[in-house]
């Protein structure tokens, strides 16, 4: 139980300090994530206190079995590499809300796409955005 809290922990605690340390900066051009950053924080609240209530209230885990706890857990470290991986990928063009920095440049490497993210890199790059999504998976390699 102490690895699951551990790895809860360690991952609200970098996406707090993400919230806080990489959000868009004076010069970039905000206002460009439809909301979806609060829909995001929102959505984890909500999620994580009915998770918590269901668990200690209710008594009705998923399953009892530390394969399910087990490969339960796996996914979330993936999820967390993965999203650690993006943000490397990105660098300095890197927010927790979607935006566009000043001399931003087009990434075509690594993990990288979300719909509204996707229309503001249209908006920005036109047809070499729209070349590199027809020569390109965007968000799950070899489906879509």
């Amino acid at each position: 139980m102490i690895i699951s809290y551990s790895i809860w922990a360690a991952w609200l605690l970098s996406e707090l300090l993400l919230n806080r340390l990489l959000r868009s900066g004076g010069t970039d051009k905000k206002d460009r994530d439809q909301g979806s950053l609060r829909i995001i924080w929102l959505t984890i609240g909500v999620a994580n206190t009915i998770g918590v209530l269901s668990a200690f209230y209710l008594k009705a885990p998923v399953s009892n079995s530390p394969l399910i706890n087990g490969i339960g857990l796996s996914i979330i470290v993936l999820g967390m590499i993965i999203r650690f991986l993006s943000i490397l990928t990105l660098g300095r063009f890197f927010t927790v809300d979607v935006t566009i920095r000043k001399d931003h440049k087009l990434k075509t490497d690594g993990i990288y796409g979300i719909n509204i993210e996707e229309k503001l890199l249209m908006k920005q790059f036109g047809s070499e955005y729209s070349d590199y999504m027809k020569k390109n998976y965007r968000l799950i390699p070899w489906i879509y």
